[in-house]
Formats: structure tokens, sequence, C-alpha cells
């Protein structure tokens, strides 16, 4: 069912170093911040992964995580390219689209905005890398990775 997904590495963590828990401290801070300023009460995970670190975040949100494997008993099994997700507040996809081909990551923006929630918050590398031209985001920051990988982190309104 999810063959076109068994050639990803995910590298030392089972998920990739931006799983890490010490590589999530920047997101662990916006995502908190997001929630308050943007009135965040519900939240879509796509890409969520083994739950490492997210139980850590605070924030005050209905979260419910989604993967195309099953990592943890909570994640509910997705194809983020097929598979609408829910209505929600906001969208998470983070270290997610980037180990996509380009035609899939156009598949997975479309199904988020087809889901009709209200915010997208993307992890990306240059701006418009995954073919869709937004806005400038509302929220963003910058991020190393161990190797001198640089990561943003994006936060954009898809649907009023």
């Amino acid at each position: 069912m999810y063959t076109k997904f068994q050639t990803i590495h995910w590298g030392h963590h089972p998920c990739g170093h931006g799983s890490v828990f010490e590589n999530t401290e920047v997101t662990r801070e916006l995502l908190s911040n997001i929630a308050k300023k943007y009135d965040i009460k519900t939240v879509s995970d796509a890409g969520a992964g083994d739950l490492s670190w997210i139980d850590s975040v605070k924030w005050d949100v209905e979260y419910t995580p989604y993967d195309i494997r099953k990592w943890h008993s909570r994640v509910n099994q997705v194809d983020i390219t097929k598979d609408v997700l829910p209505k929600t507040d906001l969208i998470m996809c983070r270290h997610v689209l980037n180990h996509l081909e380009n035609q899939l990551q156009a598949e997975a923006i479309d199904r988020f905005v087809e889901s009709g929630s209200k915010y997208l918050f993307l992890t990306y590398t240059k701006p418009n890398c995954y073919g869709r031209v937004w806005e400038t985001p509302l929220e963003e920051c910058t991020q190393v990775f161990p190797g001198g990988k640089v990561w943003k982190f994006g936060l954009w309104q898809i649907n009023s």
C-alpha cells in the first residue's frame, strides 16, 4: 500500500535528526507561541513519527498524530499524498516533504488545502521549495542542524 515510501532512509534516529529531542527545542518553543498567538485548539501532525518529543510542547491543543508508518500506537497511519486529513486549526508537517519527490510534495500540499484546515506549519530549505506560491509566512524561524543543514520553519494561512 505504501510502497512508494519504502526507499526513504531515516538516519540514526528512526525518524531522522528532526526528531532528536535536543533538535526540537526551537520547534517546541515556536509551536507553543504559535498556538497562543493564533488561538490554535486542534492540530493534525502529518509525519508525527515516534512522538518522542511532542508531549513536551507547552500548548493546550487537541493533538492528532498521523504518519505513513505506525511508529507509535497513538499514530494514525495515512498517506498524506492521497488521504485528506480532518479539518483542524493547524496542520504540522515537519521534516516530511523534503523526503518526497516534487510531484508527491505537490499532492501532499493539495491534500492539506483540501482539508479546510486554517494554518500549515512546514519545514523547508528555501522559499516556495514545494511548488506552492504563497505569501511570506506569518511566522518563520531558522535552525541549523548537525552537519550544518539549515532548515526554516514557517506558518502559513491556507484557508480562512
